[in-house]
Formats: C-alpha cells, structure tokens, sequence
C-alpha cells in the first residue's frame, strides 16, 4: 500500500512509527514503549516487528493500524537480526549469539534453520531470485551469501565498512 514502518528504539517512548505516502509519521500507540527493532511487511500487508534481546524477546505480529501486538514466536536467550520477506513468501531473520548464527525461516509459529553462519549476522536481505545477503558483526563486518547448492552461507567480502542493515532489494 505504499506505507513503511519505522521500529524507533532507543528513543524515549520506543515505539513502531508509520510513514505516510506524504511523509508524515504516525506512533502506532499500542507499539509505546515496547523494544522493537526491525520491521517487516509481507505482500499482503500483515506487518511483523522483533525484539531483539532481552525481556519479551521475539517475532510479534503487529495490528497496523493500531501497534496491538500478539507474540508470534521466541528463542530464548538468543539475539535477532533483521526481519525479511522471501520471494517464497516466508519470513527470515537471524538468530544467534556472538559466536554463531542462523538464518531461520518462520513456519507457523516455529522458527526453522535455514542455513548457519559462522559469526552474528544482523542485516539480511533476499533478492528476488532468492540469493540471501547477511551483514556480519564481529570485529570487522563481512558480507556472507548463502550458496543454494552446498546450502552454506560463503564469506564473499570480509572487512567491509557495513552497517548492520542492508537495504532490502
């Protein structure tokens, strides 16, 4: 529909902004205070948010309407990187701690590994050919892709200046 969410942590009150086709922003009041971190939004509107560490860590479905949020699922103790839509339709985002990684496919309510990473991935992003890019935080950041016929995640450009998101194709 031409609208993007904005997961505005970090900030006092934390809470998932709307941004309008005219670039206005709209505090989805229900969102108020929780720690989101990443958004995402599937084809058919249905808008999902984490949090990342911490109390209430998990995948939540949010009303985008109203910032009203049901908690889809959890693993605990673990940290999450950014949320992506899949040309498949399916939700992904990385799970992991400092010394390893996965990206993970939600079914359901379960989130499945997908493929591992050998260090903490944050930013993720699918191409629409379904190649996976994921940007890693260690001492220097690399930028791994995952290759479909060995089912590994190759580390094709270590020491890279990224930031930990990748802008979604």
């Amino acid at each position: 529909n031409g609208v993007a969410y904005l997961a505005q942590r970090g900030l006092s009150p934390t809470k998932i902004q709307r941004i309008e086709l005219d670039g206005t922003f709209r505090s989805l009041e229900n969102s108020v205070g929780k720690q989101f971190t990443w958004t995402a939004v599937s084809s058919d509107n249905e808008l999902f948010a984490n949090i990342w560490a911490g109390t209430g860590s998990g995948i939540y479905s949010v009303d985008a309407t109203n910032g009203a949020s049901t908690l889809v699922t959890t693993i605990p103790d673990a940290y999450y990187g950014s949320l992506t839509f899949g040309p498949d339709g399916q939700l992904y985002t990385v799970v992991g701690q400092a010394s390893g990684a996965s990206v993970m496919r939600l079914s359901g309510d379960i989130l499945v590994p997908y493929a591992d990473l050998p260090t903490f991935g944050f930013g993720l992003t699918i191409a629409p050919d379904g190649d996976f890019f994921v940007s890693s935080l260690g001492t220097t950041w690399s930028l791994y892709t995952y290759d479909r016929l060995s089912k590994l995640m190759i580390r094709r450009a270590p020491g890279l200046n990224l930031r930990p998101a990748l802008a979604h194709f």
